[in-house]
């Protein structure tokens, strides 16, 4: 009777370690790799506050498997990047992070519309809003989740940004 008991409870254990938790979806896997970016990108590491980085919006982009994850956190010191060695000034920076992701991968990451996550740059030009100036011989790029609708065919013709098709 007590061998019985015994195998039923580990048989019962068993198979609640084996059920577990359910699978993420593709969007909690997104969401967590995008995070793990933010985390292990330059600017966070060399001095990001911890317990200040907060996932503040998901947009799902017109494809499938297609999100942009917003982030917002506090460094310790103004710049971008790893400053190791550079002359840093000491005041409390918040930042806002905007990362891409399409089938898994991490296709666009930006740092306050300035910084390039992806080659640890500074962008040439801002990030141009919904509704603002794009293209044009600056060749001036629109935020995530949006397209530059060209007002011509020329090289450098200019539009405005609006939502992605």
């Amino acid at each position: 009777m007590k061998k019985t008991l015994a195998f039923a409870f580990l048989s019962v254990l068993l198979l609640v370690g084996c059920i577990g938790q359910p699978a993420k979806s593709n969007e909690e896997l997104a969401l967590e790799k995008a995070q793990n970016f933010v985390i292990n990108d330059e600017t966070y590491a060399f001095d990001g506050m911890a317990g200040t980085l907060n996932h503040t919006n998901t947009t799902v982009l017109k494809c499938p498997n297609c999100w942009a994850f917003t982030f917002t956190f506090v460094s310790s010191s103004g710049g971008y990047g790893n400053r190791t060695g550079q002359q840093v000034l000491t005041v409390l920076t918040p930042h806002t992070a905007v990362i891409e992701i399409t089938d898994g991968n991490i296709t666009h990451a930006y740092l306050d519309k300035k910084w390039n996550m992806l080659t640890e740059t500074m962008l040439s030009k801002p990030l141009a809003a919904e509704g603002e100036f794009c293209g044009g011989i600056a060749a001036f790029q629109c935020e995530s989740g949006l397209t530059c609708n060209l007002s011509g065919s020329y090289p450098d013709a200019g539009g405005t940004c609006i939502e992605s098709p």
